[in-house]
């Protein structure tokens, strides 16, 4: 699976491999521990409506900074002009991933799992650059199951059957008259198979 290559979903590896990585870190303070024997306030005036909401908060930011350091304990900040924010945008789409918006939940999750997929797939070669909008999105089906395999850790099974339930097909053969022919069901476990992938590419370029 390549990033190397240019083309209309293509991301440059590491010009966005960081990407929004830690945008969120600006808006999630990963570094504050909460006490609540100091954050509630138990004076007169401070009502127990608020009072549950404050220690509600803090449980979960503590239990929030939990969840992120078991992501790793290493954090980075970087900016990104809206061009290459928009092609991280699609890449998080092509993966699985929600289109990430200000402040939306757990893109704090989302970006590390892009990240360390960029670093995995940034000195891989395709082979095959697709030069149809039909052969792109072959790829971009690709690059998900890949995703799922590899960062996700999920089996065949669960990955054909998220494939299904997005009615993915993949090219198969080219009929007499030159049409092409899909499959799906069985056919989804090329899929798996980068050599497999590369000829339905060829196929749907109709090479």
């Amino acid at each position: 699976m390549a990033l190397k290559h240019r083309e209309l979903n293509e991301l440059d590896g590491f010009e966005l491999l960081i990407a929004k990585a830690v945008e969120e870190a600006a808006e999630v303070d990963e570094s504050e521990v909460f006490d609540e024997s100091e954050e509630i306030d138990d004076s007169e005036g401070l009502d127990e409506d608020l009072k549950a909401r404050r220690k509600a908060n803090i449980q979960y930011q503590n239990a929030r900074k939990e969840k992120l350091k078991k992501l790793g304990e290493h954090q980075i900040q970087i900016r990104l002009d809206d061009e290459n924010f928009q092609r991280l945008c699609d890449l998080c789409e092509v993966l699985g991933y929600r289109k990430p918006k200000k402040g939306m939940y757990n893109l704090v999750e989302t970006y590390s799992a892009i990240f360390k997929y960029l670093l995995r797939t940034s000195e891989e070669n395709f082979e095959y650059i697709p030069s149809t909008q039909r052969s792109i999105k072959i790829l971009s089906i690709y690059k998900y199951v890949d995703h799922l395999r590899n960062e996700q850790q999920l089996t065949k099974d669960i990955i054909i059957s998220e494939l299904r339930k997005k009615n993915a097909k993949i090219p198969v053969r080219k009929s007499g008259n030159g049409a092409i022919i899909f499959g799906k069901g069985e056919f989804l476990e090329r899929y798996f198979d980068k050599v497999e992938v590369i000829r339905a590419l060829k196929i749907a370029d109709k090479k």
